[in-house]
C-alpha cells in the first residue's frame, strides 16, 4: 500500500491575500501573523512523482494520522 511512498511532509495550508499554498510548520510558526490558517496537511510524495495532500482541521488530528501512517509503514 505504501511501497511507492518516498516522503511525508507535515504542513499548513494558508491564505495570503488571494493566494493559498502549503508551507512548512516551521515557516508558519515564524510567520503566522502574516497569513491566515486554513488547515493542517500531510503532503505525501510518491516514486512516480505524484503528490497527495490530505487535510485536517487540527494539528492533533494531523499528528494522529501521521502516527498511524508511521505505524503502518513499520509493518
Amino acid at each position: 500500500m505504501y511501497e511507492d511512498l518516498i516522503n511525508i511532509y507535515p504542513s499548513v495550508l494558508v491564505k495570503h491575500g488571494e493566494t493559498q499554498t502549503t508551507i512548512s510548520l516551521e515557516w508558519y510558526e515564524q510567520n503566522k501573523e502574516d497569513v491566515a490558517l486554513i488547515s493542517f496537511a500531510l503532503i505525501l510524495l510518491y516514486k512516480n512523482g505524484t503528490k497527495k495532500e490530505v487535510y485536517f482541521d487540527s494539528y492533533d488530528k494531523m499528528m494522529e494520522h501521521l502516527t498511524k501512517l508511521y505505524n503502518d509503514l513499520k509493518k
